[in-house]
């Protein structure tokens, strides 16, 4: 026989419902190779514009599609890193990433070719929280083994004429 509630236990078995129903279904019942997609179509959209005034000095860096995807879920964690083509465009900057992260994307991009971009000496106001870039000789040490795999790479520094 059916138990039967009365409508003071509603809310909390409705919750219960919700709460059950989640746990088998929406994003976690998503296969891993659909989510892999997903993850590889993200990655293909514009980046978000930046603020337009660059000089203020607490400029903030907003992580690329790959490393927040990274961020949502232990699940959605394993995903990203196992998927090689979210990590193939590197870029090495001051205000940018450090070399430790550029090494994981050189490890999580398996055997994919690459695509490298090392800026230098850009001048910027310099927020607090970001690292300085490496010094050229680690750079150069951690990418040389991976220069069979690039696809393209560049390395920008600005000219400056004698004042």
């Amino acid at each position: 026989m059916p138990r039967s509630y009365s409508l003071d236990d509603l809310p909390a078995r409705m919750e219960a419902d919700l709460a059950d129903s989640t746990n088998k279904a929406g994003v976690a019942s998503v296969p891993n190779e659909i989510l892999s997609a997903i993850f590889e179509a993200g990655c293909h959209l514009p980046p978000r514009p930046q603020p337009s005034d660059s000089s203020s000095e607490t400029d903030e860096w907003e992580p690329p599609f790959e490393i927040l995807v990274s961020h949502v879920t232990r699940h959605w964690r394993n995903v990203a890193v196992s998927t090689p083509s979210l990590w193939t465009q590197i870029y090495i900057a001051e205000q940018h990433e450090c070399l430790d992260a550029a090494a994981a994307y050189l490890t999580r991009s398996r055997c994919l070719p690459l695509d490298i971009e090392v800026e230098m000496g850009r001048p910027h106001a310099r927020s607090r929280w970001l690292p300085k870039l490496p010094s050229t000789c680690s750079i150069i040490e951690t990418l040389t083994p991976h220069v069979g795999r690039c696809r393209r790479r560049s390395i920008l520094h600005p000219f400056r004429t004698p004042s």
